[in-house]
């Protein structure tokens, strides 16, 4: 079924603008908080309660009478919050935006993590989010942890084995276990958001995942594969002739690169502007 038309108004506002300038300057500098509000277009109001409940969590673990800080931190954000990974409707876009997350206590592993990293830190512990090749989880106080499963203590072998055991048999690399920056865990966030936004073909679901394409092609300005995702998104949604500006600048600025022929390809594909205009 062909999908309707729409405008550039309709698809991306000056509240989206400022939204992307939040999120590029967060990671940048690291703050994964701001980086995370930022993605998912928060308004004042909802960051500032996000925050909020942030802080609460974190001023409960200092407070906790638990000698292990970990302990403490299950007690608040498990025991008492509830926070937990959704595992029935994992693709569900609410687990992938922080905001949500926070109300509703289940997410997807990263946002859930992204929850017990900034907690820990707000507690003054020394927390990393760590990016596995198929799962996300955390190291807090020197140990690693799984958060989506209520903050169960992991090995260095039960990495390796979950690792082998969801990604057919990836040969273990160390380099698995180094943090995650704030910008690597925004860019895994918005490739979560495009996937699950893809499954879905109403209109709020195709906004996102236009969004979430723009963002992501932002954040990752020497992407040639980002670049042309969101200008093949641009091309299934708007008009040919946002399309064919998204494709002359991809051609201009990917030259030599196979991004940029694949560009050039599709721009003489597409009709002519004196075609438009008749």
């Amino acid at each position: 079924m062909t999908q309707p038309t729409h405008t550039h108004d309709e698809l991306w506002s000056a509240h989206d603008d400022q939204a992307l300038e939040r999120v590029v300057a967060a990671a940048r500098s690291g703050d994964l908080f701001g980086a995370l509000c930022g993605l998912e277009r928060a308004p004042r109001a909802v960051r500032e309660q996000s925050r909020r409940q942030l802080r609460a969590w974190s001023e409960a673990v200092r407070q906790s009478h638990r000698t292990d800080p970990l302990d403490a931190l299950r007690d608040v954000l498990v025991g008492e919050g509830g926070l937990r990974g959704d595992r029935e409707s994992y693709y569900d876009i609410d687990n992938s935006l922080l905001s949500r997350v926070i109300e509703r206590r289940r997410g997807m592993p990263i946002l859930v993590t992204a929850i017990w990293v900034l907690t820990a830190r707000g507690a003054g512990l020394v927390a990393d989010g760590i990016g596995l090749p198929c799962h996300f989880i955390a190291r807090v106080d020197g140990r690693l942890i799984d958060p989506f499963s209520g903050g169960e203590t992991l090995t260095v072998d039960a990495c390796r084995s979950l690792v082998a055991a969801m990604t057919n048999g990836l040969a273990w690399d160390d380099r698995f276990l180094a943090p995650v920056p704030a910008a690597a865990i925004a860019e895994r966030v918005l490739r979560n958001l495009t996937r699950s936004a893809a499954q879905d073909d109403a209109w709020p679901a195709r906004a996102t995942h236009y969004r979430a394409a723009r963002m992501l092609a932002a954040l990752r300005p020497d992407s040639g594969r980002d670049a042309l995702a969101l200008a093949q998104l641009t091309e299934a949604m708007t008009t040919q002739t946002m399309t064919r500006d998204i494709y002359a600048d991809i051609a201009q600025r990917f030259d030599g690169q196979p991004a940029g022929a694949l560009a050039t390809v599709k721009l003489r594909m597409l009709p002519s502007e004196d075609t438009l205009l008749n």
